[in-house]
């Protein structure tokens, strides 16, 4: 009994820990910060060694030490890039501002409804949101 308090109390406080106000700093953050997002992402597509290893981890060690330097200066890392069916890439960016979820954001080769200014879906454990010319933001609540 004592054990299934501790993990409720756990789950609560973790389900409980990222908030509508968090979610504007971070949707604010990206926005103060998307010139150097939209470098960043040019940066990565123009790297052919880093286009090359679509649809797998990118090994850190692979990355060229400007882009790194750019990563790092946004606290952020480079989650994976994708081909997609309209034969462009997808970029994906794992922030590294928050300790509480896990949230990505991508560039979107080919812009998709999710990507549109102000749409929103939440559901679950994820929460996608649109931010515009190509961006989508996902937060993973998920804290397994």
């Amino acid at each position: 009994m004592k054990y299934f308090i501790v993990i409720i109390v756990s789950f609560l406080s973790f389900s409980c820990g990222f908030t509508e106000s968090d979610n504007a700093n971070i949707k604010d953050r990206f926005l103060e910060n998307k010139p150097e997002f939209e470098k960043l992402v040019s940066l990565i597509l123009n790297d052919k060694s880093l286009t090359n290893q679509s649809g797998h981890f990118i090994n850190k060690n692979s990355i060229e030490k400007s882009i790194l330097e750019n990563l790092e200066k946004l606290e952020i890392k480079l989650d994976n890039i994708d081909k997609i069916d309209c034969e462009k890439f997808d970029v994906t960016f794992e922030l590294l501002w928050d300790n509480s979820v896990h949230i990505f954001i991508v560039k979107e080769g080919c812009p998709s409804e999710r990507s549109s200014k102000n749409y929103i879906q939440k559901g679950g454990m994820v929460d996608t949101y649109g931010l515009g010319d190509g961006w989508v933001l996902w937060i993973d609540h998920d804290f397994i």
